[in-house]
């Protein structure tokens, strides 16, 4: 399946934006699987994996390259990514 490796610029707050602080981070993006983005945020902790549906990009996106990725690649990003909002949905009733 086709992927897309991109950069986008990201911010810690609006004092981060407003001083023109950020970093850039690197996505992989998956247009066929429904805009999937998937980011592991190296900056901070270096082991949290964050995957959306429907990514839309922005002036900050820049295309670094297109990759070719497994479908059972994308096909298990989805799962986790179903499976890690199940479990997020369990607990805030657990929190309420």
């Amino acid at each position: 399946m086709r992927a897309e490796i991109i950069t986008e610029t990201v911010y810690d707050g609006f004092m981060d934006w407003s001083h023109r602080g950020g970093y850039e981070i690197k996505r992989i993006v998956v247009p066929k699987a429904n805009n999937l983005a998937i980011t592991i945020d190296m900056q901070h902790t270096g082991n949290h994996i964050y995957i959306w549906e429907n990514f839309q990009r922005d002036e900050t996106t820049k295309l670094i390259k297109e990759i070719s990725i497994p479908d059972e690649f994308a096909r298990e990003m989805i799962e986790f990514m179903r499976k890690k909002n199940e479990l997020a949905s369990q607990l805030k009733k657990f929190l309420q």
